[in-house]
């Protein structure tokens, strides 16, 4: 299992992997795609434009790109190496989903949704897989809801979710990565709270992510040059289990599968 991380002086705000190793990345000009394996000043295989305002990343268990668009308040999905203007294959969209400036999005390993939602207040929804199945508009309610409190979801830019469903947020505004055991629902305080001012760490943008073995990853954006790596958190007093330096002012990390 390896990690990869994408450093820029550009606002990069979303990175996935997919089960190829294809690298997606979120750019001004739309979402870029890399072959596993790209180095250097490496040709984008894909350049997909239909989202004009893209903000996070993530691969669906059917290997599906999904874009969530704050501007529109919708999630799309796209197929595999999607390109140019290709149209997705599905919306999660409407009053019912109660999305509201969705900045990131992440699956468990049952195949529900969370969307990281921005605006204030700011709150975490999830949808069951069974509700988001179909393809065009889908207006999803969510079975749970995470509101929380202003400290717990405090400029949430980082959304991770491993397999059991253990949610971690990455706060800009306080430093901190909020962890919610599975099942959360409603206004719920987080079972602990990592401090990036104690461990080193600055959060920002897509800067978090969970592997297969759950294993949580935090690649700080600030000059401290690491991608920490944790077992599942469980305690706000968790150190991590091996630090990976050389890593300067990462916009984002994703997972190799």
């Amino acid at each position: 299992m390896s990690s990869f991380t994408f450093s820029s002086n550009s606002y990069i705000p979303g990175i996935t992997v997919d089960a190829t190793g294809r690298v997606y990345v979120v750019t001004s000009g739309g979402i870029i795609s890399f072959a596993y394996g790209a180095t250097g000043s490496a040709t984008p295989s894909t350049t997909l434009t239909t989202v004009t305002a893209g903000w996070g990343l993530a691969i669906d268990p059917s290997d599906n790109l999904v874009v969530t668009d704050y501007n529109h308040n919708l999630v799309d999905f796209f197929a595999p190496g999607a390109n140019g203007s290709a149209a997705p294959i599905k919306q999660i969209s409407g009053s019912s989903t109660q999305i509201n400036y969705p900045y990131q999005a992440a699956f468990d390993g049952s195949g529900n949704l969370y969307v990281l939602n921005a605006n204030i207040p700011s709150s975490i929804t999830e949808y069951s897989a069974a509700s988001i199945a179909g393809s065009g508009t889908i207006d999803a309610a969510p079975i749970a809801t995470i509101t929380s409190s202003s400290s717990a979801l405090d400029g949430p830019e980082g959304l991770a979710v491993d397999s059991t469903g253990r949610i971690y947020v990455g706060n800009s505004a306080n430093n901190t990565i909020s962890v919610f055991a599975p099942g959360s629902n409603g206004n719920v305080a987080p079972a602990a709270t990592l401090s990036g001012n104690s461990i080193g760490f600055s959060i920002n943008q897509a800067t978090i992510a969970v592997d297969s073995s759950n294993d949580f990853y935090v690649a700080s954006s600030n000059s401290s040059n690491a991608v920490y790596v944790f077992v599942p958190v469980t305690s706000s007093t968790q150190t991590p289990i091996r630090t990976l330096t050389g890593v300067t002012y990462a916009g984002g990390i994703g997972i190799v599968p």
